[in-house]
């Protein structure tokens, strides 16, 4: 998840309108990373089905509130 964040940070730093989305699509990359790796993790009992189910509630959130960034 800390990928997502610096590269949301970063494109904040982008003059150009198009750079700046191109981090933000690079977040959105991670996020549906960590959502894999949730995935895994449940798969192989380090995860419960109540926190994925929580977790990924939290990580469409955020997906969905990039999207909406300009």
């Amino acid at each position: 998840m800390a990928s997502a964040v610096l590269n949301l940070a970063e494109g904040n730093g982008k003059y150009s309108r198009g750079e700046r989305r191109r981090f933000f699509e690079i977040s959105l990359g991670s996020i549906t990373e960590v959502t894999a790796a949730l995935d895994l993790a449940h798969v192989f009992g380090l995860v419960d089905s109540a926190d994925l189910v929580s977790l990924c509630s939290r990580l469409k959130l955020a997906y969905v509130q990039i999207r909406a960034l300009p």
